[in-house]
């Protein structure tokens, strides 16, 4: 005799595997697929954000005005003030240029009236000894300057400048910047003012 199975107990059966073939189909196996998809709740990257007014920057944070500044805006180096201590003096081709020329026993220029300002003398020694080349400011004329030992006393006048030790075939350049005024120039190497040596410019 067959035993028969109760449909009571075939059905409860067969329940059950529909509902374990449902959470089967929830597992945790389709998950990764889930969580791979972006998150609409994310906040904005913070490059396509709004810009923040400057003035509800608080001060001392990472955008402060003065981080935010263009490095365009700072000022140039090269816009930067000279120092105090440059002089024209540096600058052989500063203001009005006279050029002249030394040799045995006379100066000779090319210019003997000037504007007041910056000169340059530009001087060649065209001689066969070395010379000098003494600017002073004087109302003495430029034959009547006092002289001790063959050489002009440079104690006794005002010295603006001067070049020395120019040798033969040898430029010397000399900036001055010189007020309106009558101004001597000479060679003070010993005998050489007495022999001649000499020159007068007039400032205006």
């Amino acid at each position: 005799m067959k035993s028969r199975v109760p449909v009571a107990l075939v059905s409860a059966a067969l329940l059950t595997l529909v509902a374990a073939a449902g959470v089967s189909a929830q597992s945790p196996s389709a998950e990764p697929a889930m969580s791979a998809m972006p998150a609409a709740s994310c906040p904005p990257a913070m490059s396509s954000m709004a810009p923040v007014p400057l003035m509800s920057e608080a001060p001392g944070s990472s955008m402060a005005p003065a981080s935010l500044a263009p490095a365009s805006m700072a000022p140039a180096t090269s816009m930067a003030p000279a120092p105090s201590g440059a002089t024209a003096s540096l600058d052989p081709c500063a203001g009005t240029q006279v050029s002249g020329s030394v040799t045995e026993m006379s100066i000779t220029l090319d210019a003997t009236t000037v504007p007041a300002g910056e000169v340059t003398f530009n001087v060649t020694n065209v001689g066969t000894v070395e010379h000098e080349f003494v600017i002073v400011a004087t109302d003495l004329a430029q034959d009547q300057l006092p002289v001790e030992d063959g050489e002009v006393d440079e104690d006794e006048v005002d010295v603006v400048s001067e070049i020395e030790g120019l040798q033969p075939g040898k430029d010397g350049h000399l900036s001055v910047d010189l007020p309106a005024g009558h101004y001597v120039i000479f060679c003070n190497l010993p005998g050489h003012y007495l022999a001649g040596m000499h020159t007068e410019v007039t400032v205006q």
